[in-house]
């Protein structure tokens, strides 16, 4: 009894010190925004000026907001495994259903798929031009876009391409053994979430009769139509297609397992 009482204390010290923490982030705001508003009337600034002024550094803060990652809420790491794998389903779940092989996939095998939210999924926050993957380099896994903005290369003589948030790369990763045709870089500091190719496969192994069909015959139609694309430049290799291209091929892929 002593013990659980000492860390159920230890607990609560924690989430008071997180509070605290928030309420200094908070009032740091504040005083920010009265030494604003105080320069704008010392110096009789016009309305329409400080408008603006205020206006870009709203939109700059909500482009530029800092998404919180699980490791950054030290309460958590004290919470039992089981309460950390209903937690990671529902923060991870969304982000991966954004994507219509994981939505059907959730339908078919729901349980598997939050097996595969708590051990293969993580969070990856990059700075400002910091590089996430070169060209040449060994995919790791596939990337879904959380927050922020990033760059794809897939040659120094090219334009970049913008890749934002909602956005999906290198899905090839968790089919074949793949080698990343560009580069992905930082406009601004950014997030993602990480499914590991190694770990997805893990997971899947052991997935239901109706999920493995379903993983079978998407991954080969995946590939398949990937090889047949990429001649007519439909693909440009760790991108993705369009989500209406991907649901037709699962479309397809459903149609073909029916019984």
């Amino acid at each position: 009894i002593i013990c659980g009482l000492i860390s159920f204390s230890s607990f609560v010290s924690n989430i008071t010190s997180s509070m605290t923490q928030l309420r200094n982030l908070n009032s740091e705001k504040q005083k920010q925004q009265a030494s604003l508003r105080q320069y704008f009337s010392q110096n009789e600034v016009p309305p329409e000026v400080s408008k603006c002024i205020y206006d870009w550094i709203s939109s700059h803060r909500k482009n530029h907001r800092v998404r919180v990652h699980e490791e950054d809420v030290e309460p958590l790491a004290e919470v039992p495994e089981r309460l950390k794998f209903k937690l990671r389903e529902a923060v991870y779940r969304p982000v991966l259903c954004r994507h219509p092989f994981f939505l059907e996939f959730c339908e078919a095998d729901g349980r598997t798929l939050d097996r595969l939210c708590h051990q293969a999924v993580s969070e990856i926050r990059v700075s400002t031009e910091h590089t996430i993957f070169i060209k040449g380099e060994q995919a790791t896994g596939m990337y879904f876009v959380t927050g922020g903005e990033l760059e794809y290369w897939r040659s120094a003589l090219m334009d970049p391409i913008p890749i934002q948030t909602s956005d999906w790369l290198s899905e090839v990763a968790l089919w074949v053994s793949w080698r990343h045709c560009g580069t992905l870089a930082a406009k601004c500091q950014s997030d993602l979430m990480l499914v590991d190719t190694d770990m997805f496969r893990s997971a899947i192994a052991t997935c239901s009769k109706v999920g493995r069909r379903l993983v079978r015959g998407y991954a080969a139609a995946f590939v398949r139509h990937e090889c047949e694309a990429q001649p007519a430049g439909a693909w440009l290799g760790d991108l993705c297609c369009s989500h209406e291209a991907i649901a037709a091929l699962l479309e397809t892929t459903m149609h073909k397992s029916q019984p």
